[in-house]
């Protein structure tokens, strides 16, 4: 009678208890990141060897959304108002084409010579010319971050047009410092999501 009774309670049990699924749900695949990426400590004033965190590069992707164009560029350290080698100015590119044209997101540090207090600002040049709409510039943490318009990459008009992504790099009083080309070919296609949201 008790192995009944026992036999009857595992059976009202087994029905009460919530199923488990077989497989369990899979985890999305993180999103693509570091369309260019490059070893730390690397950030050397050329020839004189001098090692500034703020010229060495770690990262930097692009991405595009319904709206907007967003880019990064990922330093060591982002505090340029702390680093005396940075007194004789200082700039940071990072380079992509698109349609055949050339666009440069930028940042600058001027020199103390010519500007007192200096103060870091950014933009966008396409080809040779300053960016329509122009771009926004801002710092976030050790992240230079810019964006802009889709109206400012005319290639960009044209659907499944792909932004080729060429390199980046830092120089400090006119002397190169840190280089981050691109792995060949690589290219991001527009409105792909990425770990770099933009709208």
């Amino acid at each position: 009678m008790q192995l009944r009774r026992f036999a009857l309670a595992v059976l009202v049990l087994g029905v009460a208890l919530p199923t488990v699924p077989a497989i369990a749900a899979a985890k999305p695949k993180p999103l693509p990141c570091k369309q260019i990426s490059d070893d730390p400590g690397d950030g050397r004033i050329n020839p004189l060897g001098l090692s500034s965190p703020a010229l060495d590069i770690l990262s930097a992707d692009v991405s595009s959304g319904r709206n907007e164009v967003t880019a990064t560029l990922r330093l060591k350290s982002a505090a340029v108002e702390n680093d005396n080698y940075l007194r004789g100015g200082a700039i940071w590119n990072f380079n992509v084409t698109v349609s055949g044209t050339n666009y440069s997101f930028y940042a600058r540090w001027p020199s103390v010579v010519t500007v007192d207090p200096p103060a870091l600002y950014g933009g966008l040049t396409a080809g040779s010319n300053q960016s329509s709409p122009v771009a926004t510039f801002r710092r976030v943490g050790n992240d230079f971050v810019w964006t802009v318009s889709r109206a400012a990459i005319n290639g960009l008009k044209k659907p499944k047009t792909s932004i080729l992504v060429t390199g980046a790099s830092s120089n400090a009083d006119s002397l190169s410092a840190d280089s981050a080309p691109a792995k060949p070919d690589t290219k991001y296609l527009d409105k792909t999501p990425t770990c770099l949201p933009s709208k």
